[in-house]
This record gives C-alpha cells, structure tokens and sequence, in this order.
C-alpha cells in the first residue's frame, strides 16, 4: 500500500500516529489508518511471469477500485528458479506491461490476479 500524507502537518514524514517515522518505512501497511491509504498493490507470480496491478483503494469499502488502476508492472522470469539470492532483482528490471507483445499474456494474468483477490473477504 502507499498512505496519503497529505493531511500531515507534522515536521516527520509519515508520523500520522501509526508509528512510521521515516521515508523508508512510510509505506508499512500495519499501522496506516485504512482511510490513508491512497493506492493498493497486488502481485501474481507464475511459473514464467510476475505481475502487479497498482490500483486506487477505497478505504471507506476496503477493496480496491478495479476500474482505477494507478500503474501496472509485468516481469519475464523464464529461467528464475528461485534459488538465487537476487532472484528478483536478476528477473524484474525490465518493465514489460503494456508491450504489444505481451498483451495477451497481460490480460490473461489480470484475469487470473482479479478472480484470486475478489475471493478475498475485505471486511
């Protein structure tokens, strides 16, 4: 998740009273007040391919706005076996969302990451 520190006029980024005091740990989640979180990331790792759809979170809901997608990410990992400690970092440094030649594997994979998070209760 992203929080919106928007509404913060204190002199530490993040310290909205939800423990976070720097930068670094802005994004942690845990003690972020559900109505401050502006945006939702959700990731999918295949045999082959990771993807994360970044979308708008409704707070009030709890759920993501599937219609407000904020940014999209798509990795090859053919060949990632995992075990090598930078794993993701050999394998994620090329962007491929929204090549034309991935379209169908896009689609595919945002069909398969929504059907999975829609089973999640959100309450």
């Amino acid at each position: 998740c992203f929080q919106n520190n928007s509404h913060h006029t204190g002199g530490k980024p993040g310290d909205e009273n939800n423990r976070t005091t720097s930068w670094e740990s802005m994004s942690d989640c845990h003690w972020t007040e559900r109505a401050f979180i502006d945006f939702m990331g959700y990731k999918m790792r295949t045999e082959n391919y990771a993807i994360t759809q970044w979308l708008v979170w409704d707070g009030a809901k709890l759920r993501p706005d599937w219609d407000q997608q904020v940014a999209l990410e798509l990795y090859d990992h053919t060949g990632d076996t995992g075990f090598a400690p930078a794993a993701f970092d050999d394998f994620e440094y090329v962007n491929l969302a929204d090549l034309p030649q991935y379209a169908s594997v896009q689609a595919t994979l945002l069909a398969q990451l929504r059907r999975e998070v829609e089973r999640w209760s959100f309450s």
